[in-house]
């Protein structure tokens, strides 16, 4: 909900009429409903069941809402996009600069094979899991920071990149990822220079199994001693490639779990930076708690952890009961686990819980508490996370967009063909600093100024420049209450201001 409320302020900033086209009430509205839902006890799941039925009625309206916004934004900026000689135009919008597959949902059989978007044909790849049937493509990179408008098109498109799948074994131009029999991952090896991401001799992406029955709280607390209960579960059901490219190549995995329960995943290289892991569980256990491992083969006493507008780091070990206490931790959409000039990290789009001891990094998925709610989580769940290999620290791996790009979907809408006549739009925010984030795009509160709020991720400061399409006649520093408390230089288009570690920048354009 966050995110989709992100992007509905973000497009709708930039529709034709804005400011009196800007959904100010419908988008305060759907705001207080998802803060309504951050309540302390419904979020950690300790409410009882009476909450979750009320709340997820507010969360489907929010979803309604700001996906009605979303359309119409993308709908009435795309008009003013050429399509004039396009047959199936459609206006796609990325608001992440990192590398992504988009998607888009795709009901009838007859799928065209490659989408033309300005100068790039991109390959498209029919997919069908969990019951959904969708294209896959590579974001185009006019799409990333931006709005584009691609055709459709029954004309194949050159291949790109080297995707291959055998029998235990898919490899993208990057990695090879090899199984076992069962589906589990033995080796992730860069085609660079074989490096070997895994440790020798363990498995990874491996699911385990824990008892999970806190002294005192079931719903509130997870105890220490339930990783001394922990069960691997190696074998699968079934273990297969299904997916073989042009875009993205896939194995998929069928487990069953304790008593009642059961898992499909797909892993896939493609599109996304890393190993992406697509997981649908049809949850039924009674006091367990399930988690995926992955030992990878990095030598650090700290790891990094992703919170709102930063990073912390913690220990990797038990020196001190301080560090004991810290068995599970939470982060955001990303944990991290570097050595000198490499690394792996963990992302995720909803899974907040992690422990990471040693070399081993674990993914907290599910938990089945018994109270106050008897029914708390049971049945379908579907959620993603990437393993993601990388060289260099974590702050020049682009690890920070590569979490935002799974976060923020790739948003789209089709368009009457034979309208508009202007092309592609360039980026309508856009900051080329690496450590700077573009967090909020909207109309201001007071005024019809435009205010960009962005924050500084990788603890370091700086000066960087932003840019706008709606060009900016004057810029103010401001607080987080939008009030100006200084004036910014602008020039030549360009809003240079300085930033602190970790600092939340708030400016105020006058367009």
């Amino acid at each position: 909900s966050e995110f989709l409320m992100r992007d509905a302020e973000y497009l709708a900033a930039f529709t034709e009429g804005f400011p009196k086209s800007y959904p100010a009430a419908e988008l305060e509205k759907a705001w207080k409903l998802v803060l309504l839902n951050q309540f302390h006890d419904i979020i950690p799941g300790s409410s009882v069941r009476e909450v979750y039925v009320e709340s997820l009625r507010e969360y489907e309206r929010v979803a309604e809402m700001g996906e009605a916004i979303v359309e119409k934004s993308l709908k009435s900026i795309g008009a003013k996009l050429d399509t004039s000689a396009m047959a199936r135009p459609v206006a796609l919008f990325q608001n992440a600069v990192a590398a992504t597959q988009g998607e888009i949902p795709w009901p009838i059989d007859k799928a065209p094979q490659a989408l033309v978007c300005g100068d790039e044909t991109l390959p498209v790849q029919l997919v069908e899991a969990f019951g959904e049937r969708k294209l896959v493509f590579q974001t185009p990179v006019a799409a990333q920071e931006s709005v584009a408008v691609g055709d459709l098109t029954d004309s194949p498109a050159t291949h790109r990149g080297r995707l291959k799948a055998s029998g235990r074994k898919i490899e993208s131009s990057e990695l090879s990822v090899k199984f076992d029999g069962s589906g589990n991952i033995t080796s992730i090896q860069s085609l660079e220079d074989g490096t070997e991401f895994i440790e020798q001799g363990k498995l990874a992406n491996l699911f385990q199994l824990l008892e999970d029955k806190p002294l005192f709280w079931s719903a509130w607390d997870v105890d220490i001693y339930a990783s001394e209960t922990t069960l691997d579960l190696v074998k699968s059901e079934s273990f297969e490639i299904v997916e073989r490219g042009p875009v993205r190549v896939a194995a998929e995995i069928v487990k069953r779990i304790g008593e009642a329960s059961t898992l499909r995943q797909r892993i896939s290289l493609g599109p996304t930076p890393g190993i992406r892991f697509d997981t649908e569980v049809d949850w039924h256990e009674e006091d367990k708690m399930l988690k995926v491992a992955f030992p990878v083969n990095v030598n650090s006493a700290r790891a990094t952890y992703e919170i709102q507008f930063g990073n912390v780091e913690r220990p990797t070990h038990f020196n001190t009961s301080w560090d004991m206490a810290r068995f599970e931790v939470c982060a955001q959409k990303w944990a991290d686990l570097s050595e000198g000039d490499q690394g792996v990290a963990l992302l995720n789009d909803c899974k907040y819980g992690h422990d990471i001891r040693g070399n081993v990094m674990r993914l907290s998925l599910l938990r089945s508490p018994k109270a106050p709610d008897p029914e708390a989580d049971m049945g379908v769940h579907r959620f993603s996370y990437v393993l993601m290999p990388h060289y260099g620290p974590y702050n020049y791996a682009g690890i920070v967009q590569a979490a935002y790009a799974l976060n923020a979907p790739l948003r789209h809408a089709f368009l009457d063909p034979a309208r508009g006549a202007t092309g592609a739009l360039p980026p309508f925010v856009h900051c080329d600093d690496r450590n700077i984030v573009i967090e909020t795009v909207k109309k201001s509160e007071e005024g019809d100024d435009l205010i960009v709020r962005v924050y500084e991720c990788h603890n370091s400061r700086g000066a960087a420049e932003l840019s706008c399409i709606r060009e900016p006649q004057a810029a103010y520093l401001c607080d987080l209450e939008e009030n100006p408390i200084g004036d910014l230089e602008v020039s030549d288009g360009l809003v240079r201001f300085d930033y602190k570690p970790f600092e939340i920048v708030t400016i105020r354009l006058k367009v």
